[in-house]
């Protein structure tokens, strides 16, 4: 409204908001959020223009073919130099084309006491494989 677009926001579930945006007329505009992976696969269900149809998870339908062929070179990558390189790649795309507008971004911390608990922790990938902030395959000692 302060910039001159009437806007009225409408708290909606989120059920609701997947089968709005599934039809490119039943919306204005719509924000959602998610978790991620350590290793950013996530690009290639997100923006690679073959989930932009059904139940893909491309919801804003970003196409481009240069992405599409990075991303799927991507999901077959063994060596992890080449892929972070690829990723880098993905994202100028992405940060040129703007698919999505960020609005905001919330640091994930985890933290595990090593005495009592073993969780998946990975060097290799920064962080603990696959949590998302929820415990996932943890040993309790």
């Amino acid at each position: 409204n302060d910039v001159g677009i009437p806007v009225k926001a409408k708290l909606t579930d989120f059920n609701v908001i997947v089968e709005k945006i599934a039809d490119p007329e039943g919306f204005d505009i719509f924000i959602l959020g998610w978790g991620l992976t350590n290793f950013p696969d996530y690009l290639e269900s997100f923006f690679h223009s073959r989930h932009a149809e059904g139940d893909g998870l491309n919801r804003g339908g970003y196409s481009n073919p240069e992405f599409d062929a990075l991303a799927e070179q991507l999901l077959s990558e063994t060596d992890l130099n080449a892929a972070r390189d690829q990723v880098f790649k993905m994202q100028e795309f992405l940060a040129d084309d703007l698919p999505y507008v960020v609005l905001f971004t919330t640091p994930l911390l985890e933290s595990y006491r090593s005495d009592r608990l073993t969780y998946p922790y990975t060097k290799t990938l920064g962080g603990l494989q696959s949590t998302n902030g929820m415990a996932s395959a943890v040993v309790i000692k």
